[in-house]
């Protein structure tokens, strides 16, 4: 297990865990100034024993990139299509309590219309977390659709394939009162 704790975020920031599991990038993410990691829930708690090597920057790979207590460690990563290891995450509440929850990534079908969208929803009892594209030249981009707010929407401007891709999560009944999405 490894345990992440932000720290000194800069205005406006927005952790997103998605984005993260796809490229770890040291863009405000540099371990002991952005983040620290832990080994354990007690360190992370106590601010104890963080470590204190990392590796950033590297397409298609994500969290916690080669990162280790105190050396590389060769393949701790996350990634959609170059191995690597999987990731549960857990939100840690001021009173020490945790709350656990799980995460899909749904994808829509693929277009290469621009008049036809690609659209993927969450299921019942899942809450829209990111909304997000899976593709790479004229896109036009993502967004919620205003009617349903646990459906995402992508579209392309050409032929290039593109397809909407959202992460879908559930959360414990009562463990929050509502996810603001930016």
């Amino acid at each position: 297990e490894i345990y992440y704790k932000r720290r000194n975020d800069p205005p406006n920031f927005v952790f997103n865990a998605y984005n993260y599991m796809r490229f770890w990038k040291s863009t405000n993410n540099i371990l002991g100034k952005n983040f620290d990691l832990y080994s354990t829930l007690d360190d992370a708690v106590n601010d104890a024993n963080g470590w204190t090597w990392c590796n950033y920057d590297d397409h298609n790979i994500g969290m916690f990139r080669d990162c280790g207590p105190t050396a590389y460690q060769a393949h701790e990563w996350t990634s959609r299509v170059r191995g690597g290891d999987g990731a549960a995450f857990f939100v840690y509440l001021p009173d020490y309590e945790i709350v656990p929850f799980t995460c899909q990534v749904r994808r829509g079908p693929q277009t290469t219309n621009s008049l036809v969208k690609s659209e993927v929803s969450c299921l019942d009892g899942e809450t829209l977390a990111s909304c997000g594209i899976d593709g790479w030249h004229n896109l036009q981009g993502t967004y919620i659709d205003p009617s349903n707010p646990n459906t995402c929407i992508a579209g392309t401007h050409d032929t290039n394939p593109v397809l909407a891709v959202a992460v879908c999560c559930t959360f414990p009944d009562g463990s929050i009162d509502s996810l603001q999405l930016l």
